[in-house]
C-alpha cells in the first residue's frame, strides 16, 4: 500500500509518494505542484499541514531530511 503527502522537495512544493515497510519509511518518488494548480480546501489545509512537518532533499535519487 503506497501513501503520500505534500512536501517541500529541494525548496520546492511537491507530493512524496512513499511506503511503509518493517516500520522504515521508504520513498519511491515525488513531482513538483506547478505553481498555478487549484487545491481543494481539503488539500489547502493538508498542504498546511504537511508542509510545516516534511521538508526533504533530493540528490543523486536518494532523499534525505533537512
Amino acid at each position: 500500500m503506497s501513501y503520500w503527502s505534500y512536501a517541500l522537495i529541494n525548496g520546492r512544493l511537491g507530493e512524496i509518494y512513499f511506503d511503509r515497510k518493517r516500520g522504515k519509511i521508504v520513498y519511491e518518488g515525488h513531482s513538483y505542484l506547478r505553481p498555478n494548480e487549484r487545491l481543494t480546501k481539503v488539500e489547502a489545509n493538508a498542504l498546511q499541514h504537511d508542509v510545516a512537518r516534511t521538508q526533504l532533499t533530493y540528490y543523486r535519487k536518494k532523499y534525505g531530511l533537512n
